[in-house]
Formats: C-alpha cells, structure tokens, sequence
C-alpha cells in the first residue's frame, strides 16, 4: 500500500490516477478547485503548501505525487490576450513548479523511494497544437522543468513524466474555471468537447503511467503517432548541429566541463 496524492483529481487524468490507486489499496488524497478531499488552486503558491502540510498529516509520508491539473485555451497564438496566456502559464508551469517544491522537498527528506509524477504532454516531446501555442509552450516547459529536477534530487526520488495523446476528459472546459486574476470565466465551443471525447480513455493513460512509475520511467508515452513529430523534431535538430556545428568533441563552453557539479 501506498500513499499517494493527486492534483486535479476531480476529472480527468487525475481522477483516474486517484481511481486506479484506491482500488490497488492505496491510500489517496485528492486536491482540486472542488470535489476532492483538499481544495487548492495550484497557481497560488500558498494554497499549494497549505495542501501539502495537510496532505502530510493526514498521510504521514508520501510515496506519489501526481500533478494532473491542468488548463488549455485555444485560439491563434497572436490572438491570445495577456490574461489567456497567464492562465495557462500560472496554472501549467508555475503551478508545476509550486507542486514540486511543497511536495518533492519533503520526499527527499524521507529515507524511502517516491515518485513525482507530472502530466505534460504530446506537445511536451514535438506535436505542435496547432491554435493553442500557450499550452505546447507550458508543456515543454513541464518537460524541461523536469530534466532539471531529475538531476536535482537525491536518487530515492524519481520524476516522471507522461506525455499523452488525445484524453477523452473535460480539459476543453477549463475557461469556464477561470478566476477573477485570469480574466474570469469564458464560454466555450461544445465541438472541443466533442473531439476531445474520441481521445483515449482516461483510465487507459492512467494504468500506463502507474506502470511507467513503478518500471522507474522518466518519460511516459501511450500514443504511438506521436513519435514522427518526435523523430521529426530530432531530424531538425541534428541537422542543424550537423550544418552549423559539426565538431561534436568541442566541449570549450560546456556547462557541464566549466561549473563542478551541484550538491543535491
């Protein structure tokens, strides 16, 4: 049995995770906006650490954090108002970025093995979402912010990352939640619910990513048409090297040669 905590447990990915750990005995506490055991808005950085410390009573230690939470607009990039793009930015990178620190910190002050699982994306690794550039920036940056923090941390704590396709949940109905510093809420278009419902099931990308933690995966994938997009991306990259910087032996700058490294 495990103690587990998922964000964004109220729909969705997160409460399939929840789901999925209650019925293998774990012991699971829910945060979200509403409808879970801890209420939380995870872009306020307080409301994340209050959840935390009750989270923490409540369980004693913590084996698994998921982060699922979530947000998506869509509309052409140049279109997005200041307030469309901090709602995605607050809610998906620095909401991330406030799990981690209230959660990982304290896993890596226990002595046994945990995990934090983050929920990027397809976008995280190379789709391009077309008419929501605001969401594929936020899930490389999850991404990104995890390569970092998997190196960061002591070895008894693992990072995780999955990377899905298509979910049939209600992501598309995110605007509606939107606060007062975010613009407040804003109707949406039912034909986005109505794509999104012909996604994989959500209890399907649960069950990989409970598999991808417990085979110590960094990276979780589930939909196989992604990886052109992936392959696609490293073509573009490695011919640029191969064109504009060839000399692959030439480690004059490397980060990694000129600064010792870190202590954890």
């Amino acid at each position: 049995m495990s103690n587990v905590v998922v964000t964004g447990a109220a729909s969705g990915i997160g409460l399939a995770v929840a789901e999925a750990c209650i019925a293998r005995g774990d012991r699971v506490i829910g945060i979200d906006l509403d409808g879970a055991e801890l209420r939380c808005d995870v872009s306020d950085p307080a409301q994340v650490e209050a959840a935390a410390v009750a989270a923490v009573d409540m369980l004693g230690t913590v084996d698994l954090v998921v982060h699922a939470a979530g947000v998506s607009i869509s509309g052409r990039a140049l279109k997005a108002t200041a307030d469309d793009v901090r709602f995605v930015i607050d809610v998906n990178v620095l909401g991330t970025m406030y799990v981690a620190h209230s959660f990982a910190g304290r896993m890596a002050a226990q002595s046994g093995e945990s995990c934090l699982a983050l929920v990027g994306s397809e976008h995280s690794i190379g789709v391009p979402h077309l008419f929501s550039a605001a969401y594929t920036a936020s899930k490389h940056a999850v991404l990104g912010y995890a390569d970092v923090l998997r190196r960061e941390l002591p070895e008894h704590v693992q990072v995780t990352v999955l990377c899905p396709g298509l979910v049939a949940t209600d992501l598309w109905r995110s605007q509606e939640r939107r606060g007062p510093l975010h613009g407040g809420p804003r109707e949406v278009a039912s034909d986005a619910g109505a794509l999104m419902a012909q996604g994989m099931p959500a209890d399907e990308v649960a069950e990989r990513l409970l598999a991808g933690v417990a085979a110590g995966e960094f990276l979780v994938v589930t939909h196989g048409h992604a990886r052109a997009f992936a392959d696609e991306r490293y073509r573009l990259i490695a011919d640029a090297f191969d064109r504009q910087a060839p000399a692959v032996d030439d480690d004059r700058y490397a980060l990694g040669r000129l600064v010792p490294p870190l202590a954890p």
